[in-house]
């Protein structure tokens, strides 16, 4: 899973992101078809032909609903965000108790677990499971690496 996210972001394929969200094989995300997207489109919004920036409009099709979401241009990050709320509000629309859950890695990478938030609450007290209501932590942690590498070389100049 981490992979496949990880070759969406560098690819900026929101189709595939979401692909890859309906397809986790991992055991603690493992959909089992109850998020099952078909018709999933992406469409850049730039200003211009030279334009490298722009938003994004995803759209795709559950059940016999078609939903939509908009997600920003971060460049180099993913904007998981706005993924994690686009999947995770069809699955409510639809009804499904299950969702996409960010963990903290303490890393620039996404962890998710898929399943019913009120069942997992009681678990992760137990058991300490580090859940991450900022699924854009890892945008965070990355940018704030890059600013102290960049510091480190302006030292060294």
């Amino acid at each position: 899973m981490l992979d496949t996210i990880e070759k969406a972001r560098d690819s900026v394929a929101w189709s595939y992101a979401i692909e890859a969200l309906a397809e986790c094989r991992g055991p603690a995300c493992a959909t089992h078809g109850l998020f099952a997207p078909t018709d999933i489109r992406q469409t850049w919004h730039v200003a211009g032909k030279d334009a490298e920036e722009g938003p994004y409009t995803v759209a795709f099709t559950l059940g016999n609903n078609h939903y939509r979401f908009s997600a920003e241009d971060s460049r180099d990050w993913f904007d998981v965000s706005a993924l994690l709320k686009g999947v995770n509000m069809a699955l409510s629309h639809e009804g499904k108790p299950e969702r996409f859950i960010s963990l903290v890695t303490g890393g620039q990478d996404v962890a998710l677990l898929f399943c019913d938030p009120n069942r997992l609450s009681p678990l992760a007290k137990k058991y300490s499971l580090p859940l991450d209501s900022n699924a854009d932590r890892a945008i965070t942690s990355g940018q704030e690496f890059e600013r102290a590498a960049k510091e480190e070389l302006q030292k060294r100049k």
